[in-house]
This record gives structure tokens, C-alpha cells and sequence, in this order.
């Protein structure tokens, strides 16, 4: 029964094509009606007047007004009007009702003048806020304003002196002010220095707030380092990065990736550095593949290197107003870029192929508790040299972190999983799957051993190469050194947070395993 009269009183709001604004609202109302939930709305002190007055089920608009024209010519789906209510909601603001017709104003000092306030507070009493004054005209000095007639610096000073003046007529005035900008001291606003010292003139002083709540005594407690376990649960797939969170803290790999917590992302209208990085990747991929294809033959690579970006731009849905200050840089990165190309194919160097998605199993063969693990990942490019293959990929950062990067090749962890997922005979057997053109295909491997670079693309001096020296040895130790971390996962040892380094400075897991509470932490 209670299903029959749900699916009966939903039945006004079942989708039935395009239909105004108005009209879906006032089934909305006869929903709400039917289910008793417009009389509980209207009983709801916490905001519930509040949604039926937001949704225009309490309230008419004025006749010939414009909200009448949009609820009435606005033609909705029914998706479309989840959505209008979802983000009239989410627009609203909850505004408790206030006892005794209280009412509270927000508004700047100027404006307070000559207004019956009955109690007024001011919450930046301090240096940086109350006291500063706008400057005027670049161009124009204050001797040459003063002789136009214009506010002066001295004028406009004064002007914030009479009206703070002004705010100490009502009944009640509290002045609030921070003691401290950051790490820095921050003095109290001059203002409230000149209020002193005028009360101290006739023998009074400037009264102190005092905290009307009980002080509390709260014993401090030692807060260990934070440690998980994961005995017997390991994920089904590693990426690098993925790799590398578990060398640089096993308790951020367990939160990343076991745990799969991440930080919620920021929408952001103007296109940044890591988009730049995206469309970067894939007009290099475009030229090299149209190259390789000899697609359009006509076109130099000057011209097929400018579609590609133009194209790139398009498909990525970038901008180019937006765009316009790595559309500078790309134009100094293209002669750069063709003129390394150039050099590099007069020393026998080809480009075979890109953007290449592989995963392996490679301890598939001597560790059964690790048989079903893969570790996977897009390789940027891969091409052929005179002395064998060549694993190239693409950075668009600082190139001192990336020489910093290979300094220690057994701290490298990216182009060393690179190195598995390619398939090198020093490593085999690796069972290996797809990629990315021909399915369980193995791409040619040549006599000489693997190299692996990462190639800087938006350095000021041009493109730089930084190599991984030994990247098959490197892997080797990696590998191995990474079984037996995980190993050690799946029979339970603890997970610690380590607290150390870069890579702790910058965690989104920071707060999860109370880094700055632990004992002897800094402050």
C-alpha cells in the first residue's frame, strides 16, 4: 500500500516530454501535497518555509513581472527540472529566524554614518585592515590633486578618522583584531592607538573583552605515528605513481591507492600548466603518427606541427584567449623542437610509436601470491635507435627536478616501471598484454639494451635529454625490492606513515595520518 500511493502521488512528475516551468512546479506542489510533505515543510523551523519559498510552491509571482514571463515561457524536461531545482537549492542560503525581530547588517565603514545601529561590531581592527587608505591616480600627486579638487591621501585619511569616530557613538561597539598576519606580528590598527591615547588624556582607559566562556584545562596526549594494515589486500593494478607513493610512505599508498581516497578537485575556468602539459603530449603524439603515416605530404613540418596544435587546441576544448600564454611559449618551442628532431634523425633515431597503454605480470611466474598483480601505464613514446629501443618521455617541468630526478637512478621509479611495461628482454619473461595498436603485440626488440630518458620540452635553453644510466639494472633492483614490499603488505605488516620529505610537505593524506600532531612535530 505504501508503494501504490508513492508511485501514485510520483505520477504527476513522471517524465512526459517538454513542458513549462510553472507547470512542473505546481506538480511538484501536488506531489509534495499528496504525500503530506508541504504541511511538514511548512512546520519545519530549520529552512523548511525557506524551500517551499525558494521553489515558488508558497509564493506567486507579480503579474506582467519578469519572473512571471520565465516560470511560464521557460520550457523544461523533466531532467532539466531536477536540475533547475537542484541548483536553486544549492543557491539558497539558510537564514535562521532571529528572536526579537534582531536584525544584522553586513556593511562597509563608510556607510555606518549617521545610521542607529544598536550595537556595532568591528572585526579588523588591526594595521592591515583599518587604517591603510586606497591610493589615488598613479599619475597624479597629492599636490596636484589637492590643486584639482581631487581626495587627497591626507583628505582620505581624515575622512576614515571622522568616520571611525562616528562608530564609537552607538551604545555597544566591540573592536576585534587579529595579533598575528601568518607567522608575522601584526600591530593594532592606528586608529585604535589614537582612541587610546585620547582616553588616557582624560583618565580613562580603553576597556578589554573578556571571554565569557569557562576555561578549560585539556590534558595533552601523545599522538603515535600513523600506521595501517592491509594483510591479504592488495589492489589488482599499480601505475607508477602508484609505485612511487609506496616507496616514498607506505601509509599515503595506503590511503591512495588501497584505500582510493583522493582530494577533491577545484573546477578551474582558466587553463593552467597541467593542461598545457595534455595538449602538449598529444600534438607531439599527432605529429609524429601523420609523420610516420606520411599523411598529407605536402605540408612541412613546420605547418603539420601548427594543425596539430590548432587541431589539439579544438579537441581538448581549449580556449585561445585563454590559452594565449602557452600559445607564446609553444611558438618558441617549435623551432627548438624540430631543429632536436632533425639532429636526432641524422643520427639514426626514429620515431616507431606513441602513447602505447601496456600492463605486465611480472611476478607472475615466482610469486603466486602476486600472480593476478599487473602494473600498467601509457608510455609516451618509443622509438628506434642505432644502439636499440629508446623510452622517451615527455616532461614540461623545472629540469633541475628532473636531473635531480636520475642523480640516483635507483630512486627513479617512473621510467623504471616504464622499462617492465615495455617488455625488455633483461627482464623477460614478463607475460604482457595489450598496447596500443595490435593487441599482445611485442614490439620489435633490437640487439642493444634499453635506454630510458626523460625529455624536458619547455626548457629556456631548448629540449633537454636526461638519461636514466643502466635503466634495465636500475629495474631489476626495483622489481625485486618492490615484490618483497608487497609481500610484506599481503602478510600484514604495518603500513607506517614516515613523515619525511617533499613528498610530505605536499600530501592531501597529511590530515589523515596527523602528521603535525605527532609528538615533537613542529607547530
Amino acid at each position: 500500500r505504501l508503494w501504490e500511493g508513492a508511485r501514485e502521488a510520483l505520477a504527476p512528475l513522471q517524465p512526459r516530454g517538454t513542458q513549462a516551468l510553472d507547470a512542473w512546479i505546481a506538480a511538484l506542489g501536488q506531489t509534495l501535497q499528496q504525500l503530506g510533505a508541504d504541511e511538514q515543510l511548512k512546520r519545519q523551523p530549520a529552512g523548511g518555509p525557506q524551500v517551499l519559498e525558494a521553489l515558488w510552491l508558497s509564493k506567486t509571482p507579480w503579474p506582467g513581472s519578469g519572473h512571471e514571463a520565465v516560470l511560464r515561457g521557460a520550457q523544461l524536461t523533466a531532467s532539466e527540472f531536477v536540475d533547475w531545482v537542484s541548483q536553486t537549492l544549492e543557491a539558497g542560503e539558510y537564514k535562521p529566524p532571529l528572536e526579537g525581530g534582531l536584525q544584522i547588517m553586513i556593511t562597509p565603514l563608510a556607510r555606518t554614518m549617521l545610521r542607529p545601529f544598536g550595537a556595532i561590531v568591528l572585526p579588523g581592527a588591526d594595521a592591515a585592515t583599518l587604517g591603510p587608505v586606497p591610493p589615488g591616480p598613479v599619475l597624479i600627486g597629492d599636490t596636484f590633486a589637492r590643486e584639482l579638487g581631487l581626495p587627497t591621501v591626507e583628505g582620505k585619511r581624515q575622512a576614515l578618522a571622522w568616520q571611525f569616530a562616528q562608530l564609537l557613538r552607538a551604545p555597544a561597539v566591540t573592536l576585534l583584531r587579529r595579533g598575528h598576519l601568518g607567522s608575522e606580528p601584526l600591530a593594532a590598527s592606528p586608529l585604535l592607538d589614537r582612541l587610546d591615547l585620547a582616553l588616557q588624556a582624560v583618565g580613562q582607559t580603553l576597556p578589554h573583552w573578556h571571554d565569557p566562556r569557562i576555561d578549560a584545562t585539556v590534558p595533552s596526549a601523545h599522538v603515535d605515528r600513523a600506521a595501517a594494515q592491509a594483510q591479504g589486500r592488495l589492489p589488482s593494478a599499480l601505475s607508477a605513481s602508484a609505485v612511487e607513493s609506496l616507496r616514498q610512505c607506505p601509509y599515503q599508498f595506503f590511503a591512495r591507492v588501497l584505500l582510493g581516497l583522493r582530494e577533491a578537485g577545484e573546477l578551474d575556468v582558466q587553463a593552467d600548466k597541467r593542461d598545457y602539459g595534455t595538449w602538449l603530449h598529444a600534438v607531439l603524439h599527432q605529429f609524429h603518427t601523420e609523420r610516420v603515416e606520411e599523411r598529407d605530404p605536402h605540408l612541412d613540418d613546420d605547418a603539420r606541427l601548427q594543425r596539430a596544435a590548432q587541431e589539439q587546441m579544438r579537441e581538448l576544448g581549449l580556449a585561445p584567449a585563454e590559452f594565449l600564454p602557452y600559445s607564446a611559449s609553444f611558438a618558441r618551442f617549435v623551432p627548438a623542437y624540430l631543429g632536436w628532431l632533425a639532429e636526432r634523425e641524422t643520427e639514426g633515431q626514429r620515431f616507431e610509436r606513441g602513447e602505447v597503454d601496456r600492463r605486465v605480470h611480472p611476478w607472475a611466474e615466482i610469486e603466486p601470491a602476486l600472480a593476478e598483480l599487473a602494473l600498467l601505464g601509457r608510455i609516451d613514446r618509443i622509438d628506434d635507435a642505432a644502439d636499440g629501443q629508446l623510452l622517451i618521455d615527455y616532461k614540461t617541468g623545472s629540469l633541475k627536478g628532473l636531473k635531480d630526478k636520475v642523480a640516483n637512478p635507483l630512486e627513479d621509479t617512473q621510467l623504471a616501471v616504464y622499462a617492465v611495461l615495455m617488455g625488455s628482454p633483461a627482464l623477460l619473461p614478463l607475460p604482457l598484454a595489450g598496447e596500443g595498436r595490435g593487441e599482445g603485440q611485442r614490439p620489435g626488440q633490437s640487439a642493444g639494451p634499453l635506454r630510458a630518458q626523460y625529455l624536458a620540452l619547455d626548457d629556456a635553453k631548448g629540449i633537454a635529454e636526461i638519461e636514466h644510466e643502466h635503466v634495465e639494472a636500475t629495474t631489476v633492483v626495483m622489481l625485486d625490492g618492490l615484490r618483497q614490499d608487497l609481500m610484506a603488505i599481503h602478510a600484514g605488516d604495518p603500513l607506517p606513515a614516515l613523515g619525511e620529505g617533499v613528498a610530505c610537505a605536499y600530501c592531501e593524506m597529511r590530515g589523515l595520518c596527523r602528521r603535525d600532531d605527532w609528538e615533537g612535530a613542529a607547530p
